[in-house]
């Protein structure tokens, strides 16, 4: 009989252990698709994960778990998740501050722990030889050395989704600075296009909205639209600023700024979207535009957008070679070439906007009045 109960019991533990490895397969790849608005809603899900895998572990004996996220930021560790007694919203959780600096002694100053509880476990985020921060749980059962097991991997697998996810966000911060850079760039090359750059962005941005597209999406589309005319940066002076209307060979030379462009975004992949909407923002719904003669479907929709925007802000700010128009006016030339000149369907976008005020409320933002022409 003892012999039996031996067995059943280490069939236990090995089914046991077959579920839990189970889970945290089945719960890495969900780790480094975790899109988040913050790290705190990651980290939350972190939480989660270990959580559940303990309660599975355990076909639910364990009635409470507490536990805590924790990482370091340079010298400093810094609380980003926690549930149970250390729910940072739960006004008595004032152990957390003594439990972090015990933790913090035996997690990064290598001493065994003493002052915790004895049947609480210290997870180390770590990657390789870094260690990112820890995770802290304390369960109302004891946990098993194949729980504690199965835990320390589900939290390496963690770090190592909390590294790509800070990697991915470097690269983007990275990206957002090349975009800036650029746009600066047109902004010192055309004074008079640098706030007509943020508006084209914003534009752009809402346009896609209101077709439908995710934030996600309008957002950087509108980012990419800030470099749609970065090309004329190789335009001469006196034909930028011009006070009167180019002519023929003036204007075949402001032509050549979209494949300038396209030239300039073409070095790194993450400028794709860009480079792509640099190049066709002035081709034309009905196949006349340039710099490829592109028509209807075949043209970008980012670039379709773009190109809306692009003629929207232009007719509603002062050149030097013209006054500002109202932006009713603007707005109605924009619909009458709906279908030659414009995607309708980007048309309809505009004028939904529009209706709506959010396009009077914009401008009055960014200082143009949208004063009639005298």
């Amino acid at each position: 009989m003892r012999s039996a109960l031996k067995a059943f019991r280490d069939l236990q533990r090995i089914e046991l252990n077959r579920v839990g490895l189970a889970r945290v397969l089945e719960v890495t790849p969900l780790l480094y698709q975790m899109k988040s608005e913050t790290m705190t809603e990651f980290f939350r899900g972190v939480l989660t994960q270990i959580i559940d895998l303990c309660r599975l572990g355990h076909s639910g004996f364990i009635s409470t778990i507490d536990g805590v996220v924790l990482t370091q930021e340079g010298e400093e560790i810094r609380m980003q998740a926690g549930i149970g007694e250390f729910d940072p919203l739960d006004p008595g959780q004032a152990r957390i501050h003594d439990v972090i600096e015990l933790c913090k002694h035996t997690v990064f100053g290598n001493e065994p722990p003493s002052g915790l509880r004895a049947d609480a476990m210290i997870a180390p985020l770590r990657v390789g030889q870094n260690i990112l921060g820890f995770v802290y749980l304390e369960s109302a059962t004891r946990l098993t050395d194949a729980d504690r097991e199965l835990i320390q991997i589900l939290a390496d697998q963690c770090a190592s989704a909390l590294e790509n996810m800070r990697l991915n966000v470097s690269l983007q911060e990275s990206y957002e600075h090349v975009l800036e850079m650029l746009a600066g760039v047109a902004e010192f090359k055309d004074k008079a296009t640098g706030a007509h750059i943020r508006r084209i962005s914003e534009y752009t941005r809402r346009i896609a909205g209101e077709l439908g597209y995710d934030p996600e999406t309008s957002e950087a589309w509108g980012k990419a639209s800030r470099l749609h005319d970065v090309g004329k940066v190789g335009i001469p002076d006196a034909i930028l600023g011009k006070p009167g209307r180019l002519n023929e060979a003036e204007y075949e030379v402001i032509k050549t700024h979209s494949a300038m462009g396209a030239a300039i975004l073409n070095h790194d992949p993450s400028l794709a979207l860009a480079r792509t909407i640099a190049l066709y923002h002035h081709e034309r719904w009905d196949g006349q535009g340039y710099p490829e003669g592109l028509a209807g479907e075949a043209i970008p929709l980012p670039a379709r957008i773009t190109s809306v925007a692009d003629v929207l802000d232009a007719l509603i700010s002062p050149r030097p070679y013209k006054e500002p128009w109202p932006l009713d006016e603007a707005v109605a030339e924009i619909r009458r070439e709906s279908g030659t000149r414009y995607d309708p369907q980007v048309v309809e976008a505009l004028l939904a906007i529009h209706h709506r005020g959010d396009l009077a409320a914009l401008l009055a933002e960014s200082g143009l009045s949208g004063t009639p022409r005298p």
